[in-house]
């Protein structure tokens, strides 16, 4: 995901951010990773450094933010030498890291001094969130560990620093996205509340999931906090899928995996733009398919383009919509803009003939039965 510019300029047109996963594997298992879970069974990949130096010289100039991910890319055993490279060559590297590895103080020192941005999650502050934390992360020990590393990081880091929440439901009904936000908003660092993405490992409507009314309450409250308490950092609009901004990193950033594979983003796993190792970064920018994402406006079909936030939301998270229809053209379903009357079978094309599309396998719209199934995940 973008952590900065991503997140919040919508429209802009431009290459801002590419994110790398330097490794596959992680030291955790959590419940609502899109990842796959089996991947612990075997041995974890990892970047060559050389690679990525490489790829970092290609894209200097055309992207100024780079963001390292995962997998968890603290397990890199090169992960120094990436930042500090990267520093040289980009405005700005963010780190996305679940924090457990800063629990140890001198592991914390060593990177704390770069300036580059901390991008951590946070699940819960109180200690009666423990258990919860524990079994989200599917690790004993996940809560104390993260706390030992937040402590760390308030004490070290000298970058800029934004907090990772899980709308997940045990975490929202005992008040621990509550308890999070607002410690956030008090040390001055940049909340990133996200709805989960669908994926095969993280289905809607589970247990762990919450309806897109119960998402559109929450973000409701935190307006509201923020009203009385911070008005300078109150949305325009409550809109899907983070609190306070868009996600347009499809249109204005690559995500390249482990092998190199180049794809729009996390939610477009299924439609590689080429590999980077191989072909170079030229042929993901310029691809066919990536100049028709950029435009939104002619990209996304259905009835987010009738809506009075679509010029600021950009059609909401692209990969929901992408996971839930089998069409990366669909518009959102997990919005609550949308009116009553609308089904599954009216968020996507009439018809695939002249869609960049049109003969690739990995589109899935004709595999799906949408008829008039409901939007399940908006009204329950």
């Amino acid at each position: 995901m973008s952590i900065s510019n991503a997140f919040r300029e919508a429209g802009t047109g431009g290459d801002i951010g590419i994110g790398v996963d330097i490794v596959s594997g992680c030291n955790l298992h959590c419940a609502h990773c899109y990842y796959n879970k089996s991947s612990s069974k075997t041995s974890s990949k990892v970047m060559p450094v050389s690679l990525i130096k490489n790829l970092i010289d290609q894209v200097e100039g055309r992207f100024s933010e780079l963001y390292l991910l995962g997998g968890e890319p603290t397990l890199h055993p090169q992960l120094y030498e990436i930042i500090a490279y990267g520093l040289r060559h980009m405005k700005l590297v963010v780190l996305v890291t679940n924090g457990l590895k800063f629990a140890d103080a001198e592991f914390c020192k060593h990177y704390a001094t770069f300036g580059a941005t901390m991008s951590m999650h946070r699940w819960a502050i109180k200690s009666q969130g423990a258990n919860i934390v524990d079994q989200l992360s599917r690790k004993k020990g996940t809560f104390d560990r993260t706390e030992q590393a937040w402590s760390n990081i308030q004490k070290f880091w000298r970058g800029d620093i934004c907090v990772q929440i899980n709308l997940l439901r045990p975490l929202v009904e005992d008040g621990h996205v509550m308890d999070v936000f607002r410690w956030a908003r008090e040390f001055g660092y940049k909340p990133i509340i996200e709805m989960i993405k669908a994926s095969d490992f993280f289905r809607r409507n589970n247990n762990f999931d919450l309806t897109v009314q119960e998402v559109y309450a929450l973000f409701r409250m935190l307006m509201n906090y923020d009203q009385v308490n911070y008005p300078e950092l109150v949305p325009k609009a409550i809109i899907p899928p983070v609190y306070g901004s868009p996600c347009t990193l499809i249109e204005i950033g690559i995500h390249v995996l482990v092998d190199g594979t180049a794809i729009l983003c996390v939610g477009h796993a299924e439609i590689p733009l080429c590999n980077v190792f191989k072909d170079g970064i030229d042929l993901a920018i310029h691809s066919p398919i990536r100049m028709a994402v950029k435009n939104y406006k002619t990209w996304i079909v259905g009835p987010c383009r009738e809506c009075e936030y679509f010029d600021l939301c950009h059609g909401g998270c692209r990969g929901n919509a992408n996971y839930e229809t089998g069409c990366p053209r669909a518009s959102n379903p997990y919005c609550w803009h949308h009116h009553s009357s609308v089904v599954l079978k009216d968020l996507v094309p009439k018809s695939c003939e002249g869609c960049p599309l049109e003969k690739y396998q990995a589109c899935g719209l004709h595999k799906n039965q949408l008829n008039n199934k409901l939007l399940t995940v908006a009204r329950s």
